[in-house]
């Protein structure tokens, strides 16, 4: 999770975004990620434990039916030992996400533990609809930070954006409201969250999602433009932008007001693609990559289960064997003004920042500017800075 709020380096005035200040938290992976990423294992991986199965039937899923890969679980024999691979190339956290229904896979629960035992910092994205009472006591110690989809603050409007009704959404809600009980209970250092994909038909939603959230204790709530299926658009989806522009100034009220118990409104791409300016490198994919239910290895979570954007397969060769290939050495270099890369990637601010701080300097002077870079952030809380 990034909080994608700006933050401004007092020493190079360069705009920092939520994904750049975690960067900044680990210098020398930064360092070797731009003047030897051939050698750089990332710092988090995404991880696909089932594709194709879900307990939602949104209208605008954005992972298409007939591509070869649903109804996909992660082999647990696979994940196991993968385990171990993660750990040793330098991994530091993972994200269990979609695909489908993490939440749906068999041993989910245990996934969840397994990771943690083994010295990673867990996230997961989820609908929410599975991690009921029981669930949230297993497995919420064992997370760094939970995040529920939620798109909606009324059974009317769930019904539309996940195709669920009333007793689907009351049950939602139920369990994110344990979930936060528990982890007050507990004191648990876990992020508690929601995501709110912002459409043109669920804006009116918004208030009323916003005072849900702050009532029961979550630690934030997340807005962005909904990703469209366009097959005109780069990368065949574009984002729900006119809408975002239109509510961006009602959102702006909530990201700049301070609640008494924490709880925060994060903006996420709500700029238009002609206010996004690119850069001709992805930084991204040297610090993140996505492992699809399937074992194939993506340079991101844009590109899975796309082959084109493949770099291995882990049933074919260890993680370390598939990082340091050629294949993924060639892909490194990946363009994004020329990969057909969708506009308003979570990167591209990152890749920006880098691209203009680091262009042309030696390694010698990217060293040292990244460390003044860096010095600024010591000591400052940023969240989550495992998972870039």
């Amino acid at each position: 999770m990034g909080s994608h709020l700006p933050v401004i380096n007092n020493r190079t005035s360069i705009p920092v975004s939520g994904q750049m200040a975690k960067l900044l938290t680990h210098p020398e992976r930064a360092l070797n990620a731009l003047v030897n990423p051939q050698r750089t294992a990332p710092i988090t991986v995404e991880i696909d434990l089932v594709n194709g199965i879900c307990n939602s039937r949104c209208p605008n899923c954005t992972y298409p039916q007939g591509d070869g890969t649903r109804g996909t679980f992660f082999k647990w024999d696979r994940f196991s030992s993968l385990t171990g691979e993660l750990k040793a190339a330098g991994v530091e956290g993972i994200v269990l996400k979609g695909g489908g229904e993490p939440t749906l896979y068999p041993r989910f629960e245990e996934a969840i533990r397994y990771l943690k035992n083994a010295g990673f910092d867990v996230g997961l994205i989820t609908n929410g609809l599975r991690f009921n009472h029981e669930m949230a006591e297993s497995v919420l110690p064992f997370l760094t930070w939970v995040r529920f989809s939620v798109d909606a603050g009324s059974e009317g409007m769930y019904e539309k954006t996940h195709g669920l009704g009333e007793e689907r959404f009351l049950k939602l809600q139920g369990n994110i409201n344990a979930a936060c009980e528990i982890k007050k209970r507990d004191t648990l250092a876990t992020m508690v969250g929601a995501s709110y994909l912002v459409l043109e038909s669920n804006l009116e939603d918004i208030d009323a999602a916003i005072e849900w959230g702050n009532s029961i204790g979550l630690s934030y709530i997340q807005f962005k433009p909904m990703q469209l299926r366009c097959p005109s658009a780069p990368g065949g989806y574009s984002y729900d932008y006119l809408t975002c522009a239109t509510i961006s100034q009602h959102l702006i009220q909530y990201q700049d007001k301070e609640y008494a118990n924490g709880f925060r409104v994060f903006l996420t791409r709500i700029a238009s693609p002609s206010q996004i300016e690119r850069s001709s490198t992805c930084y991204g994919q040297r610090v993140s990559l996505s492992i699809g239910a399937d074992g194939e290895i993506f340079v991101c979570c844009h590109k899975k289960y796309d082959p084109r954007w493949s770099v291995g397969s882990i049933y074919g060769s260890s993680f370390e064997e598939i990082i340091f290939s050629e294949r993924r050495k060639k892909l490194l270099h990946l363009n994004p003004r020329q990969a057909d890369c969708l506009h308003g990637c979570r990167y591209d601010s990152f890749n920006t920042t880098l691209e203009r701080s680091f262009a042309g300097q030696t390694p010698q002077e990217t060293e040292l500017r990244l460390r003044a870079m860096a010095a600024d952030y010591e000591g400052q809380s940023v969240l989550c800075p495992n998972h870039i």
